[in-house]
C-alpha cells in the first residue's frame, strides 16, 4: 500500500492515485516528482472537478426552462382556444352571404370556358379589394359526381386544427363541367353537399391555377346556412 505524496490518499500497487491522479513511482523522499504527464492529469482532474457541478447546473436549469415553455404553452391553447364552428345545416333564414370588411362584388356564373377570362378581366367597381364572388344556382343529383371527403390538420400557435374537405365535379347541361370544393374547420357530416332536386344558390370563388379546365371554384357561401367566418378561401 502507497500513500499519495500529493493528496495523501491511500493507493495500492499502482501508478497514478485514484484520487488525483499524481504518480506513485516518481517519489523523492516523499515529494512528488513535477513531472509533465503528472502536472498535466492534475489539471484534467481539477478541471474535471469544477465542470461536473456546472453541467448539473446548467442540465438542470435547462429542464426547468423546458417545463416552463410547456406549461406556458398549455395556458396559452386554453386561453386562446378557438371552439369548432358549429355543423352546417339548411334552415337558417336571414342573410346567407358571405361578410367581408372590403365587401364583394356578384355576379352570375358564366359558362366554364369563360370563367378565368372573365375573372381576370373583372374590375371590382366600388373597391379594389373586394372580394369577386359567382353566384349559380345548383342542384340535381345528376350533375355532381366523384363526390369526395376527406379529413386534414395543421398546426397552429394554438395546437393541431382539424379541416373538412369536400370536392366533387358538377356538370351543368348549358355551361359545361366544374369542379368544386368546399372545407371548414372542423370535423364535419358533409351529406348536407350531397346535391338532391332542391336548387339552392351558390357563391362562389375562383381557386387554383389560372387558365386550369375544368375551372375549380371553392362555395364560399350558401343558401340557407348560416354564414361561417372560418371557410378556407
Amino acid at each position: 500500500m502507497k500513500k499519495c505524496a500529493y493528496c495523501g490518499r491511500d493507493c495500492d500497487d499502482r501508478a497514478l492515485c485514484a484520487g488525483c491522479g499524481t504518480s506513485l513511482t516518481e517519489l523523492v523522499e516523499g515529494e512528488p516528482v513535477e513531472t509533465t504527464q503528472r502536472v498535466r492529469d492534475r489539471y484534467v482532474w481539477l478541471l474535471l472537478a469544477i465542470l461536473k457541478p456546472v453541467a448539473i447546473v446548467v442540465g438542470s436549469l435547462a429542464l426547468v426552462v423546458i417545463h416552463l415553455l410547456v406549461c406556458l404553452g398549455v395556458i396559452v391553447g386554453v386561453l386562446f382556444h378557438i371552439s369548432e364552428p358549429d355543423q352546417p345545416a339548411f334552415g337558417f333564414t336571414g342573410n346567407w352571404r358571405s361578410t367581408s370588411v372590403f365587401g364583394f362584388e356578384e355576379r352570375p356564373l358564366p359558362p366554364a370556358v369563360d370563367v378565368w377570362r372573365d375573372y381576370e378581366a373583372w374590375q371590382p367597381a366600388t373597391n379594389q379589394y373586394s372580394s369577386r364572388l359567382y353566384l349559380a344556382r345548383l342542384g340535381g343529383a345528376t350533375c355532381q359526381s366523384n363526390f369526395q371527403s376527406w379529413l386534414s390538420s395543421g398546426d397552429t400557435p394554438v395546437g393541431a386544427q382539424r379541416y373538412t374537405n369536400v370536392g366533387f365535379v358538377y356538370t351543368d347541361p348549358t355551361n359545361g363541367v366544374y369542379i368544386l370544393s368546399w372545407n371548414l374547420r372542423g370535423n364535419h357530416d358533409t351529406s348536407f353537399l350531397r346535391f338532391d332536386a332542391t336548387q339552392r344558390l351558390y357563391q362562389l370563388q375562383p381557386c387554383g391555377t389560372l387558365g386550369q379546365f375544368p375551372p375549380r371554384l371553392s362555395i364560399v357561401s350558401i343558401e340557407g346556412i348560416r354564414p361561417e367566418h372560418y371557410v378556407r378561401r
